[in-house]
């Protein structure tokens, strides 16, 4: 199986957290909030996301959607690429989160 087995799994919270921000139902914040309170996570998506950084996180999204034949549910989202890392909002190392607030 291509990855990690974190990063696989991993790659299932975010590409899905980042789908229901982009969609409008969740804001960044309470999706991290549920995933946290609700699902018992310690650390939300976009928390993550922070942590680990954009310039990280998002080629491994990339290489897992790559390495399965570019299957949708792996397709990174246009969020994380278009608009954050080619901003320079990559996370934390960076001085700032991209998605939540130091």
């Amino acid at each position: 199986m291509p990855g990690f087995i974190v990063n696989h799994a991993g790659c299932g919270m975010n590409t899905e957290g980042l789908r229901v921000a982009s969609q409008g139902i969740a804001s960044f914040a309470d999706i991290d909030r549920i995933m946290g309170k609700q699902a018992g996570f310690c650390l939300g998506p976009f928390e993550l996301l922070d942590l680990t950084a954009l310039d990280v996180s998002h080629p491994v999204m990339e290489s897992i959607y790559h390495q399965f034949y570019e299957e949708a549910r792996f397709r990174p989202s246009p969020i994380t690429a278009a608009t954050r890392l080619a901003g320079g909002l990559i996370g934390r190392k960076a001085g700032e989160g991209s998605f939540t607030a130091m």
